[in-house]
């Protein structure tokens, strides 16, 4: 009988110790026998595994994005290189055109004009404009200029 007493008063107090406590790191050895036994610490690292999981997968999609992103980057300014190409072509045929038509002045007043849509062009080049259009627009330029020299 007195062991039985004091093996209930030896349990009243260690059960007067337990706090409700959780978290792992935090339980005394009550508490954690407790969380063992009821599978809570077993749902906390399930909990903990599936964040972590959620945010690999989160990390690996940005990850894809960049480089998206970044082709996308690499294709936009190689475009921009190339209409800026065409707009130096087009530029030197509106010069070398002015020396062969410098005696019309009506030649060289519409002459003015296809640069005055060329340098609208490199504005829009410059806004980002559509590429397709760009080229559309240069192209009619350059047939306007080699039209106007023959």
């Amino acid at each position: 009988m007195k062991q039985s007493l004091l093996a209930l008063s030896l349990g009243t107090l260690a059960l007067m110790g337990c706090t409700g406590e959780t978290d792992p790191s935090k339980t005394n050895v009550f508490e954690s026998a407790a969380g063992l036994m009821s599978g809570e610490f077993d749902r906390q690292i399930a909990e903990q595994e599936a964040i972590a999981a959620q945010i690999a997968a989160d990390n690996r999609a940005t990850e894809a994005e960049n480089r998206r992103l970044d082709s996308q980057r690499q294709a936009n300014a190689s475009t921009i290189a190339s209409l800026k190409s065409e707009i130096r072509d087009v530029r030197s045929l509106i010069n070398a055109t002015r020396s062969q038509i410098s005696g019309s002045p009506e030649k060289i007043a519409r002459l003015d004009g296809y640069q005055a849509q060329l340098a609208a062009v490199e504005r829009t080049v410059d806004e980002g404009g559509s590429s397709s259009a760009l080229r559309s627009e240069l192209s009619s330029i350059r047939a306007a200029v080699r039209a106007l020299a023959s």
